[in-house]
């Protein structure tokens, strides 16, 4: 049986935070020790990289722990769990050709990554190629940063007390100070949509808005992928002079440099959900059902417990209610979850954000007392919702290399120091 002992060859690998939760032996960098029983952890950059990321591996392994990699009394993780794969990002054909030079069996070999729907986009690639597949595991790295910031730290404390004083406003009949909350770093093409939207909206200056200064071929880049991929909303492009003019937009509760104010979209900056009466918040990407995740970007508006409208992939609020948050229906139409065209998706995400902006006053105070009991169920649940996602990654993983018994399953305890974040 594989035992819990890692070996972590490259950064970044989940391998380098995840020990210190189990217990079990971590060794660092490089190939030491008794190679049988190990799991060699090979943080994988970029997807176009498999192939590199396995031949620096083997320049690390020793010619022992190789021999236990072919025998199979060792394991190799190739881990890109912090982001997604797909057939078109992944360099799939060069890492079976390293693998088949280095002579270690597909069935040694686990991929991770984010995307649902990659194992069986996979399966087919390898039927189709008529090679031995690698074992797909699907795992969220986010789940486990989100997790540490819901434990007991001086964080968790400010949530809380930002939390409060928004239930307090509520029940007082305050309405909320902003319209909307909608944080952004990169330039997507989805998100260039949306801040089209809202530049465009007569309520603009109501709400809160972060949008980067750009690059002039990022702006076309964006721009021209845009009018591909969401023909419905192609002409918010009117709206373009003014976006570009009121960049760099910046939501200024962060303290610090303009680069870390931009970045606030990869923090918890509690006061612009708690004073506004939506998030809208933008995911990493939004494509169709061959693309399939969320991240802490829409972690973090349910934690929060702020009604949210998520421009990202299909059946991200099913998978929301599936980690045991509550969405937002009937006060929210939340029909475009389950639309699987992007360009028609954020179509009647727009027409929904339009719905709810154009609240007066009493309606806005009606719409979020509505759905107070939900939101506090979102705040109060996060700590077990994330602790549950977390636990559905260890047993996705750990389960499937290590193999433990159920007697030996290991308890999580205290959080460990995060190692930095994104």
């Amino acid at each position: 049986m594989i035992q819990g002992r890692i070996v972590q060859l490259t950064p970044p690998s989940i391998m380098a935070n995840i020990p210190a939760w189990f217990g079990w032996e971590s060794v660092g960098y490089g190939d030491v020790g008794e190679p049988n029983g190990a799991c060699f952890a090979v943080g994988v950059p970029l997807p176009s990289q498999l192939d590199q990321a396995i031949a620096q591996a083997m320049t690390q392994i020793s010619r022992a722990g190789i021999e236990a990699l072919r025998r199979g009394d060792a394991k190799l993780l190739l881990d890109y769990s912090e982001e997604a794969l797909s057939l078109e990002n992944a360099n799939l054909e060069g890492m079976y050709e390293t693998l088949l030079d280095a002579r270690i069996p597909a069935r040694n070999v686990y991929l991770a990554n984010q995307n649902l729907s990659f194992d069986a986009q996979h399966t087919d690639y390898c039927q189709g190629k008529g090679i031995a597949p690698v074992h797909i595991v699907t795992a969220d790295l986010m789940s486990f940063r989100m997790l540490q910031l819901t434990l007991a730290s001086p964080g968790e404390m400010e949530r809380s007390e930002a939390f409060q004083l928004r239930v307090q406003r509520i029940k007082r009949g305050e309405r909320s100070q902003h319209s909307f909350v909608c944080m952004n770093n990169l330039a997507k093409s989805h998100r260039l949509g949306v801040a089209l939207f809202l530049v465009g909206h007569r309520r603009f200056s109501r709400g809160r808005l972060s949008f980067a200064v750009a690059e002039p071929e990022t702006w076309t880049t964006a721009e021209d992928d845009f009018v591909k991929r969401f023909p419905s909303s192609a002409s918010l492009l009117g709206n373009m002079v003014r976006l570009k003019n009121l960049t760099p937009l910046i939501i200024d509760e962060n303290i610090g440099t303009e680069k870390n104010r931009l970045s606030t979209v990869f923090s918890i900056p509690y006061k612009p959900y708690m004073d506004s009466l939506m998030s809208i918040c933008t995911e990493s990407e939004m494509y169709g059902l061959s693309y399939q995740r969320i991240t802490e970007k829409s972690f973090k508006t349910m934690m929060m417990g702020i009604p949210s409208l998520i421009v990202g992939n299909p059946l991200s609020l099913k998978r929301l209610r599936g980690y045991g948050f509550e969405t937002f229906s009937p006060f929210i139409d939340e029909s475009y979850d389950e639309e699987e065209s992007a360009d028609r998706r954020l179509a009647m995400i727009f027409s929904e954000a339009r719905r709810i902006l154009g609240f007066n006053a009493q309606q806005q105070i009606k719409f979020e007392m509505n759905m107070l009991e939900i939101s506090e169920h979102n705040f109060y649940a996060a700590k077990k919702t994330t602790m549950r996602n977390f636990e559905n990654f260890y047993e996705t993983i750990f389960s499937r290399i290590f193999a433990p018994s159920a007697s030996n399953l290991p308890q999580l305890t205290d959080a460990p120091q995060s190692k930095g974040g994104q």
